[in-house]
């Protein structure tokens, strides 16, 4: 509680002196340095969670935001890969800060980018069994999303669509354990 308020707190502070769409940008740049703060997950919770109620969200998650953002979350899952995260409260902090994300409006050349590496970051926070390791044979190495060039990720979007709500509606995984009894 303590970090996700002074979160808020630094938010309040950078954003009386910057927009939100610099300070979007700023803290997507961060992530890339700093892959496992939670500090900076929680400040990305507040400031997606301030573009969508007071600001332009199409201007401050820019095309340019959002391929940094792709490369923050290649980051994120290579730290992840390495089992930085240890700490519950920074895998919630990530968590939500990945649904954050997720709300917001993509271009269509990333949308899928950053689905796919979402839904990479968040398999890794799963159990493993034997139906997200099937899901996720379905899916390209999540390296394809990082280069400029492929642009052929939109036939990935039911295959990425199906982990997602894998990982995150837990419904969905225990409707799914059932139907195969």
């Amino acid at each position: 509680l303590r970090r996700k308020l002074s979160a808020q707190a630094l938010v309040k502070v950078a954003s009386s002196s910057s927009s939100l769409k610099d300070l979007l940008g700023e803290l997507v740049v961060l992530l890339q340095a700093t892959p496992s703060s939670t500090l900076l997950y929680n400040m990305v919770v507040d400031v997606v969670q301030h573009t969508l109620v007071e600001g332009d969200v199409k201007t401050c998650w820019s095309l340019e935001t959002q391929q940094e953002a792709v490369s923050a979350m290649w980051q994120i899952l290579r730290a992840k890969a390495k089992k930085v995260f240890t700490c519950s409260e920074t895998k919630e902090s990530l968590c939500k800060m990945l649904c954050a994300v997720l709300a917001l409006p993509h271009h269509p050349s990333m949308e899928w980018r950053v689905r796919l590496l979402i839904a990479a970051i968040l398999s890794l926070q799963q159990a493993p069994d034997e139906q997200l390791q099937r899901l996720l044979a379905e899916l390209p190495s999540p390296m394809k999303a990082i280069c400029p060039k492929e642009d052929g990720g939109k036939h990935l979007e039911p295959t990425v669509t199906n982990v997602l709500r894998y990982v995150l509606v837990p419904e969905a995984k225990s409707a799914q354990l059932r139907r195969k009894s």
